[in-house]
């Protein structure tokens, strides 16, 4: 049986393909942003221990990621569309 699908927190999922994080570990990651109720957009956690996402406050390395590979993410994240 498969956890993961695609249409919770696609950016973390995304993000967490590139960087050639495993499926189980980006599966339990999500479900830690589901019970943290985080942001849609979430993307990773910070060293602070807050979570960058799309909308606002971007860190570069992100940014430029979903500028090249995943711009139609990026557009939907910052118009605040689910």
């Amino acid at each position: 049986m498969k956890m993961k699908s695609s249409w919770t927190y696609p950016a973390l999922r995304e993000w967490a393909k590139f960087n050639k994080i495993s499926d189980p570990q980006i599966d339990r990651m999500i479900i830690r942003a589901r019970k943290e109720s985080l942001p849609m957009w979430a993307v990773e956690q910070r060293e602070n221990g807050s979570w960058a996402n799309l909308t606002f406050d971007t860190p570069f390395k992100i940014e430029a990621f979903f500028k090249v590979y995943q711009p139609t993410m990026l557009a939907l994240a910052r118009s605040n569309k689910p």
